[in-house]
């Protein structure tokens, strides 16, 4: 069984998009240094168009792995602002995110401002819609 801590979820709103914090209790940076991994995933409509995204850690380090569907689907499905949005799931488009603490350390990587980046981030390259 793998163990998997989603730290934030967004919802997009075509222009604007909503950030929501998740409280497990966990500290990121601490989870981070024990599971060794971090995805965004995100869900994909018919259409193309990203409608929603999740921050999470994992100790599953394979980005092919088939357990992270699951694992992803099971985080949108349990929190409220996504879960009228799991049945319109077309496809799920998974990044691992790479961390470069050259310039920083893991409290960077996940603090506020970086993760609002990443959620723009990943809906302009996911997204029908964002792809201009």
């Amino acid at each position: 069984m793998s163990i998997n801590i989603p730290l934030s979820l967004c919802v997009y709103n075509n222009p604007t998009q909503t950030k929501y914090d998740i409280d497990t209790g966990f500290n990121a940076e601490q989870g981070y240094n024990n599971l060794k991994s971090a995805y965004i995933v995100g869900i994909r409509d018919i259409s193309g168009k990203i409608l929603a995204a999740s921050v999470f850690l994992s100790d599953i380090d394979d980005k092919q792995d088939a357990k992270l569907a699951g694992v992803s689907a099971e985080i949108f499905k349990k929190h409220k602002p996504t879960k009228h949005l799991v049945p319109k799931i077309h496809s799920m488009p998974i990044s691992k995110l790479k961390l470069n603490l050259t310039n920083g350390s893991i409290k960077d990587a996940f603090s506020e401002r970086e993760i609002d980046m990443l959620y723009v981030d990943f809906y302009m390259n996911n997204s029908i819609d964002g792809r201009g």
